[in-house]
């Protein structure tokens, strides 16, 4: 519908009542409003009085519905066996973990946001109201291209007081009852508040992670789905089959975070904000557990000769070589270090293993030959079929770049640069659980270190993937200037790996400097840098004026920022409030007043959503 792109179209039946008319309205203006990376987005929505019939049009979503993936899995040789399947990793109790993490992250930017304009008391003046969904369950949950969840059926929106249970019309009405609800996820009680979306995402919670359904075949009351009457007798039905999460992590997650949702008093159950907190945490116990389970030990003599025999070479780097071979009829990318940089200890590769994320290079397996210390290795990743996004500026440069990638469209290059950032804010954000429970270091997290174009790696669907995760490290969450008085400043984590143009250049007594302390600034700095390369198409580095420019960028003595590239279709608008609001912080010289990671991210969810007009056209 909008510049050849898929979308899908809700079509509503003919004849519906006025009121349900004038409720989709309702919702459909409140939707019309909300961003959120989890939520499914509303493209438009329109009449047609030929037929009399209402429909709105969203984001097309390729895997389809929660409900349907879980039912595909549970299918004897089913789609799973295949190799996309496996690297999206849904067999992984980790995979699973974020999968409700966005749910519940969904949920509670609804409840969170207010809205003060809906109505007025007159002894209280203007009310406060939280949305409430009424309806969360699998089906109404669509699953994009990068597996994550984003919740959808939005038009039936309701308001409540974010209280427990305090009327949302005062005296005018005594309680709001909802009238759209499907068995097995509806709460016991008749009262709307916000506890009841609770209710229900406990449910489709114990439905992802179990794989049955919280729909009782014949029931009159709700709460008599026996998936809530096993958790609340304490016998936690078991993970799906073929899901890898341990019996003891299954048990926490669910008396933990599951249980606290589907209590049968309202009252008593958690916030969508403590649900999404505690599965955070989990979170990072199953990543940690999928580090363990998933990493694979291959014979090095096997691999090896496979790479000298009929591996085909796919670049070269600082560290080694990428060939592309066949494993088991499955294609991977395999990578040789070079001898003097092969000293990557198991612990390190298991928790590389360990970082599932759809926008970061997922490491399969190694092989290992001599001393751990000076031994050869073979690192072997899943495979990125269409190169790196260095590549792809060139290619559009030259007009070589794939039709169906649309990079001419500004909306394309936004949502890489966003699957970047979440890359990084997954990266820099995920050490802080396990840090506060170790106490010692819980100002650290991990930076990437050598974020730039090259190391930016793109799926068949062109869809990008941050690679190159050799050189992870421990490092300051904040801007690199402050040190932990109880631990001595030789064993603050320093800056080990840099390229040429990706880092601030001038005085090597100025933050982000190599051998400066190494903190998650760094790594805003590099994207910055390769950001404003993705819009500009310039390189960062080779020594003329253009790349020249792109450093100077952050300081704030050169005003006019480099065009963008040509045939990219972005109004000047749009261009330069991105450079103002996201480029020119990011390469601010004192990394002090650089952005968090996290910051940059939800600067471009505005961005797109204020931008929007000129994207769609």
């Amino acid at each position: 519908l909008v510049e050849g792109r898929q979308h899908a179209v809700k079509v509503y039946r003919p004849g519906i009542s006025e009121e349900a008319r004038q409720a989709i309205r309702r919702s459909i203006g409140a939707l019309s409003g909300l961003r959120h990376p989890s939520i499914a987005r509303l493209v438009g929505f329109g009449y047609s009085p030929a037929d009399d019939r209402m429909y709105s049009v969203f984001d097309f979503h390729s895997n389809g519905d929660l409900r349907q993936l879980l039912d595909r899995f549970a299918e004897p040789h089913s789609w799973w066996s295949s190799a996309e399947a496996v690297a999206s990793g849904f067999h992984l109790g980790g995979t699973r973990l974020r999968m409700a993490t966005d749910i519940a992250s969904a949920v509670e930017f609804l409840h969170a946001t207010e809205e003060k304009s809906m109505a007025r008391d007159e002894r209280a003046g203007l009310l406060s109201f939280s949305f409430v969904h009424k309806d969360v369950k699998p089906s109404n949950i669509l699953v994009d291209g990068d597996w994550r969840c984003r919740l959808a059926d939005l038009d039936f929106l309701d308001l409540t007081t974010a209280g427990l249970g305090q009327t949302v019309w005062g005296e005018q009405r005594a309680q709001q009852v909802a009238r759209v609800h499907t068995l097995g996820y509806r709460p016991p009680e008749d009262r709307v508040t916000c506890k009841w979306d609770v209710f229900s995402t406990g449910v489709t919670i114990l439905e992802l992670l179990t794989g049955l359904r919280g729909q009782p075949a014949s029931s009159d009351t709700p709460e008599e789905s026996w998936l809530c009457w096993a958790l609340a007798d304490g016998r936690a039905p078991p993970p799906q089959p073929g899901l890898r999460l341990s019996a003891g992590l299954h048990a926490r997650v669910c008396r933990e975070a599951v249980a606290p949702c589907l209590l049968h008093n309202f009252a008593e159950r958690c916030t969508a904000a403590v649900l999404r907190g505690r599965l955070q945490t989990l979170l990072a116990a199953a990543e940690a557990e999928d580090g363990e389970a998933g990493l694979q030990e291959f014979s090095f003599a096997e691999l090896d000769a496979a790479v000298r025999q009929v591996g085909e070479e796919l670049g070269a780097g600082s560290f080694g070589r990428v060939y592309r071979v066949n494993l088991a009829g499955r294609p991977v990318a395999v990578k040789k270090l070079l001898p003097d940089s092969a000293g990557i200890p198991l612990e390190a590769l298991r928790r590389q293993a360990g970082l599932r994320h759809p926008r970061l290079l997922s490491l399969l397996g190694f092989a290992h030959r001599g001393e751990a210390a000076g031994g050869d290795l073979l690192l072997v990743y899943e495979l990125c079929e269409a190169g790196n996004l260095r590549q792809l500026i060139d290619d559009f440069a030259a007009g070589r770049a794939p039709p169906a990638c649309e990079f001419q469209l500004a909306g394309v290059r936004i949502r890489m640069a966003h699957e970047l950032a979440s890359a990084l804010d997954f990266l820099h954000s995920r050490q802080e659980v396990e840090a506060a429970a170790a106490g010692d270091w819980r100002s650290f997290s991990l930076a990437h270190q050598d974020v730039k174009s090259t190391n930016v790696l793109l799926t068949a669907d062109w869809h990008c993937k941050l690679g190159d995760l050799d050189s992870l490290q421990t490092a300051t969450a904040g801007s690199g200037l402050t040190r932990m008085e109880d631990r001595p400043q030789s064993s603050q984590p320093r800056i080990r790996y840099f390229t040429n143009g990706y880092f601030v250049p001038g005085e090597p007594d100025r933050p982000g400097a190599p051998g400066e302390l190494l903190s998650c600034k760094v790594d805003v700095y590099a994207l910055g840098v390769t950001l404003l390369e993705l819009f500009t198409g310039r390189r960062a580095s080779g020594g003329g004026e253009p790349e020249l420019r792109l450093s100077l960028l952050g300081d704030s003595s050169v005003q006019q920022p480099p065009s963008p590239q040509a045939g990219l279709l972005i109004s000047d608008r749009c261009y330069l409030d991105l450079c103002d609001r996201v480029f020119r912080p990011c390469l601010a010289l004192n990394s002090a007043q650089r952005p968090t990671s996290t910051r940059v991210l939800q600067e471009l969810d505005r961005f797109y959503s204020s931008c929007e007009p000129d994207l769609e056209n």
